[in-house]
């Protein structure tokens, strides 16, 4: 399962526009012979230049920096081939999911 978090943001002092985004991806498979789990973090910048779709800084919410995000990516359905991409990619590895430490 993947979850994807904010984890900050950075805006700018004068307005609050929210120039870059720190957001983090988590991946967690639970199998009969263990769990394991992936984490990704990663930065986007947005173009502050154009604040026709400007959205005061206190009425942000997470699912919409999340949509910001998503369409850096090319939307959901792009997103979607990401994730399944890495999935395939991790199933065919020979190290596959990082797992929990034995002890």
């Amino acid at each position: 399962m993947f979850t994807w978090n904010i984890e900050r943001l950075d805006c700018t002092s004068d307005q609050n526009l929210v120039y870059t985004v720190h957001y983090c991806v988590r991946y967690t498979s639970n199998t009969d012979t263990g769990s394991g789990h992936v984490v990704a973090r990663g930065t986007i910048g947005l173009n502050v230049d154009d604040s026709s779709e400007y959205v005061p800084y206190e009425e942000l919410t997470e699912d919409l920096v999340l949509q910001w995000v998503r369409n850096v990516f090319g939307g959901e359905e792009e997103v979607s081939k990401l994730e399944q991409s890495f999935l395939q990619e991790t199933n065919s590895s020979k190290t596959g999911l990082h797992t929990e430490l034995p002890w």
